[in-house]
């Protein structure tokens, strides 16, 4: 964390283990608990802010009709396994609400594959 930036103390209240954990991370990484707080904290707003925006990114997507269908987006599992037949282990009463948008799908990002585009570049 910058020195230069204004901070603000804090409390909050957490359980023993966690503390533990937390005071063991700071000494493996020779640096103080509020290090590591801290660094949670930011990736965990980071996090945050990156899914409420795929959310919304896909929600808009949604709203134009770029989505793609359930069948297509997660393949039919081998006959005899567990959730065999279309959607996977997905109930088929799900498929209509399982909707994936091509924006937000990212390999880098998750291990669904975005919609393969017939637009050549």
């Amino acid at each position: 964390m910058p020195q230069n930036r204004p901070t603000e103390p804090i409390t909050v209240r957490a359980a023993k283990e966690i503390i533990t954990e937390i005071d063991a991370l700071a000494s493996a990484m020779d640096r103080s608990r509020n290090y590591v707080v801290v660094q949670a904290l930011e990736q965990y707003l980071e996090t945050n802010a990156w899914q409420i925006e795929r959310i919304k990114d896909g929600i808009a997507a949604a709203s134009e009709g770029r989505v793609v269908a359930a069948d297509e987006v997660f393949p039919a599992s081998p006959p005899g396994m567990a959730g065999s037949g279309k959607c996977g282990s997905f109930s088929p009463s799900l498929r209509p609400a399982i909707l994936m948008t091509s924006s937000t799908i990212s390999p880098s990002t998750t291990r669904l594959r975005p919609r393969k585009s017939t637009a050549r570049s």
